[in-house]
């Protein structure tokens, strides 16, 4: 599939920046705080990531989530706090949690496409989007204002 350059200098660049953001944010592990000792979880419910993904790197992947998106945990599961026994990480009863595995699948296939054909670009020059591409540190992304031509 070709695109038009004004097409992929403009529109594609700027989705391509906000996917980006999104994949390195979901790629990074950002260790909990050091001193932080615990046994090792059970994780259920887990739709997109390996049943078998560790404790540490999920919660990397949850803490760099919190970044980018400038929330805490409550913001996507039912947490009231560290070890309180009412936390329900597995329930899928708030949609933020809900929209983030469609954000996640729409971010794989979107960095899929990335491809040096489809950019007529390089490989080593095509970067990939992340959730801070868009968001910015916000829950929602900023309006994108293309500028005046």
């Amino acid at each position: 599939m070709k695109y038009s350059k004004k097409y992929s200098n403009k529109w594609l660049t700027s989705f391509a920046i906000c996917t980006m953001t999104f994949f390195t944010a979901f790629m990074l592990v950002i260790r909990p705080s050091v001193g932080q000792e615990s046994e090792e979880m059970e994780f259920t419910n887990l739709q997109l990531l390996p049943e078998d993904i560790g404790e540490e790197r999920l919660i990397g992947i949850m803490n760099s989530w919190e970044e980018a998106l400038d929330v805490g945990c409550d913001h996507c599961h039912e947490a009231y706090g560290r070890d309180d026994p009412r936390n329900d990480f597995a329930s899928d009863s708030k949609l933020p949690k809900l929209i983030t595995r469609v954000m996640m699948q729409n971010l794989f296939q979107f960095n899929q496409a990335l491809t040096p054909e489809a950019l007529e670009k390089p490989a080593d020059e095509i970067e990939r989007a992340q959730c801070s591409t868009c968001h910015q540190g916000n829950t929602i992304p900023p309006v994108f204002e293309a500028p005046a031509e």
